[in-house]
């Protein structure tokens, strides 16, 4: 295996794989801002900025080039039922980023929706179209290779132990950077860009502390 690479799109419990796969032992980059911003300015998907084994939160696109910058890696799509993803998806599409992860969030948000992370280009149909179509397109690119692809259902009961088999691995999954009422209502607060002035600093985005590390593992 040379790298693994979770591509599932934003509120499918990338952040739990994040921390899932940091428990089996595997260095993550949970949306790595510096990474992304190479990217969208036409960058390579090789990146040497610092080691790691893993990369999450990205390459909904790019997933075809990193398949051939790094041969033989691990693909992992974090999936969740598509009404509870749309009702979930409209939470963050309302949110209050910084300038810069706007910017990148637009940036990702058009590569595969056509249209910017804000609410006001919000359209149930289409993003359920896209959302399904894109899966499918996923599926395709990896027929006949079903040991490079595992599909990831949040609602899953047993992830755990096949994100663990997949890779090789054996402990509990945990449960990150839930959606609730109280959050949303932290994330439209007007202070809420403080949150990430050090993660933007330095180009990568801190631990999220919505949720305690107890209440993760109840998932």
């Amino acid at each position: 295996m040379n790298k693994i690479f979770c591509i599932g799109h934003f509120k499918t419990g990338t952040t739990s794989y994040h921390l899932a796969v940091r428990m089996l032992g595997f260095a993550d980059l949970h949306f790595p801002l510096k990474y992304a911003e190479h990217i969208m300015a036409g960058g390579s998907t090789r990146w040497d900025d610092r080691p790691w084994d893993s990369m999450s939160n990205m390459n909904e696109v790019e997933y075809p080039q990193c398949d051939k910058t790094y041969p033989d890696s691990k693909f992992i799509v974090t999936t969740r039922g598509v009404e509870g993803w749309l009702k979930s998806i409209q939470g963050h599409m309302s949110m209050n980023w910084p300038p810069r992860l706007q910017k990148l969030c637009d940036w990702r948000s058009e590569q595969v929706f056509g249209v910017p992370c804000d609410i006001e280009a919000y359209d149930e149909a289409h993003f359920r179209k896209r959302y399904l179509q894109w899966h499918e397109e996923v599926r395709d690119y990896f027929q006949g290779r079903k040991d490079r692809l595992l599909m990831l259902p949040v609602e899953s009961r047993t992830k755990m132990e096949d994100l663990s088999r997949f890779l090789g691995k054996d402990v509990p999954y945990p449960r990150m950077n839930v959606t609730t009422d109280e959050s949303l209502a932290t994330f439209k607060a007007p202070g809420f860009p403080a949150m990430f002035e050090n993660a933007t600093k330095e180009g990568y985005p801190k631990e999220p502390g919505f949720m305690k590390f107890e209440e993760a593992l109840k998932w």
